[in-house]
């Protein structure tokens, strides 16, 4: 019978020997560490009356350009990620915006992430395969993987796949197909300055389906 104790160092070790992916993980660039400058920024940001969207971006240019320049913040960031055990996770860049603005907003994503990723000098890899992963975590490393919540930054440009494959996207959640019928559409996306969701704000209509 093991202590408890013992027990735990047992657990530990089968976790740090085994592959954890992370499927819902806080956005890598802007909310996976939060540095007290960083925190710091967003209270200046909301107190000037910025959206949810420009303070992520300040957040993420902050903490890019500082694990780029400052050793003690690399070491900082990736020493949070290991605490967090995990191996790899799942990187969303795009969840939802103006359709009219997706493909700009996912291209501006893509292009902090690989700063990102090339500040931390190896520490961190883009998977884009099984395959990767298991070599990352083979080799002492981290891993991350890149996925858009719908296909909006598409549009009607399909050949815009084959542009996101090739920049290291795998993950795509699609629109669902249903049944002929009447639907209400509500829109839970938080409103940047109240936070309130907006379909409790009367954002919400009603279409039929054929």
């Amino acid at each position: 019978m093991l202590t408890e104790q013992e027990a735990q160092e047992r657990a530990r070790e089968i976790h740090q020997r085994h592959i954890v992916i992370d499927s819902l993980s806080p956005s890598i660039i802007a909310e996976w560490v939060m540095t007290p400058r960083m925190v710091e920024l967003a209270k200046e940001q909301q107190a000037r009356g910025m959206k949810r969207s420009a303070i992520q971006a300040a957040l993420a240019e902050h903490l890019i350009s500082h694990c780029r320049t400052d050793a003690e913040t690399r070491r900082a960031y990736v020493a949070y990620w290991r605490r967090s055990g995990v191996t790899a996770c799942n990187n969303t860049l795009y969840a939802s915006g103006p359709p009219d603005h997706a493909w700009d907003c996912l291209m501006a994503e893509f292009g902090r992430a690989g700063r990102l990723v090339q500040a931390l000098e190896g520490e961190v890899v883009v998977a884009t395969s099984a395959g990767d992963i298991e070599r990352a975590h083979a080799q002492g490393r981290l891993a991350v993987l890149y996925n858009i919540q719908n296909p909006e930054p598409l549009g009607a440009q399909l050949d815009r796949v084959d542009t996101l494959y090739g920049l290291g996207l795998r993950g795509m959640q699609l629109t669902y197909n249903l049944p002929a019928g009447r639907y209400v559409l509500l829109c839970f996306v938080a409103d940047e300055q109240t936070g309130i969701p907006h379909a409790f704000m009367g954002m919400h209509k009603v279409v039929v389906l054929h």
